[in-house]
């Protein structure tokens, strides 16, 4: 009986270690593309929910390259670029929209961004978040 948990316990750390390979090998392979796509997501001023949408997509669709999104983007060489509580925010965003949207109620989602800040309304639901990292507030 010891002899099969020691096998389970083996395997389970060979599998985490081939794991840690593929993330430790994404960091490298796709480095490029993240310190871009942070840059794009700093950068990003859409004119309407829409066009956040359409961007998270894409934003989405290549971080769907990566083994463990989280994992790949705890290296220290993204922390300080990568913008995690932007895309949050635009994510949320996005969810919000979706829901309202299945709620029934009608398009007309507006979205503005005053300096470090967003707001999403539609009718009477809106989202209001922070845009940046910000270790400070205002």
């Amino acid at each position: 009986a010891g002899g099969a948990g020691s096998d389970a316990v083996h395997k389970e750390l060979q599998a985490k270690s081939s794991y840690m390979r593929k993330v430790l090998a994404d960091r490298d392979k796709y480095a490029a593309m993240i310190f871009d796509l942070a840059k794009q997501i700093s950068r990003f001023t859409p004119q309407t929910i829409d066009h956040v949408e359409a961007f998270v997509a894409e934003v989405e669709r290549r971080l769907s390259l990566l083994t463990d999104e989280r994992m790949v983007l705890k290296d220290d060489r993204f922390a300080e670029a990568w913008p995690e509580r932007r895309l949050d925010c635009m994510r949320e965003a996005v969810a919000k929209k979706k829901r309202a949207a299945g709620s029934s109620l009608s398009d007309g989602y507006s979205i503005c961004y005053v300096g470090r800040e967003i707001k999403c309304e539609r009718g009477t639901h809106s989202y209001h978040g922070y845009v940046h990292n910000s270790a400070t507030a205002g």
